[in-house]
């Protein structure tokens, strides 16, 4: 059986004579931005990651209730915090209902700025076949087309969200 060396052969690793080699492989966190797959419709980086984070961002609507919900939680830890006498749920309850509070304006923002929200075309698309059912059991051709209308505009909203 040999033995291992024991002089240290191999050269020391000094931080400033270490190279950053860039990789060959593309960024494979965004598969659409793959230089053999460029940004599609001509978009640039820029405006394909601007969609990336409003879809992570998510519906502007459903952020909207996510707020509302936890503006109301931290109104509640606030509310135990002073009964208690525990200042720490008091700021931590008044924080999480600034936070919210932020958050909802974030969310009017957006919708206000012409943002697509899937949940509001969804309820869109459902009240226009609901009402239209009713405008086909009542006799009412008009209240039909103006069903339709909705649940176009409401299909059409879904489809902008789904693109963006």
């Amino acid at each position: 059986m040999s033995e291992l060396p024991t002089t240290n052969d191999s050269p020391l690793l000094i931080p400033s004579q270490v190279r950053q080699v860039q990789p060959d492989t593309p960024d494979l966190s965004n598969p659409y931005m793959y230089p053999a797959n460029p940004a599609p419709d001509g978009d640039t980086r820029e405006e394909v990651v601007r969609q990336h984070t409003a879809s992570v961002m998510g519906d502007p609507e459903l952020q909207k209730i996510k707020s509302s919900f936890w503006k109301t939680a931290g109104r509640l830890q606030s509310a135990i915090g002073s009964m208690t006498g525990l200042e720490s749920w008091q700021t931590s309850g008044h924080k999480t209902k600034e936070e919210a509070e932020r958050e909802y304006r974030e969310a009017e923002e957006r919708l206000n700025g012409g943002e697509a929200s899937r949940l509001h075309g969804e309820y869109d698309r459902l009240m226009g076949y609901v009402t239209y059912a009713v405008g086909h059991v009542s006799g009412d051709p008009e209240l039909q087309s103006k069903a339709n209308e909705r649940a176009q505009q409401g299909e059409e909203e879904i489809g902008k969200f789904n693109h963006r």
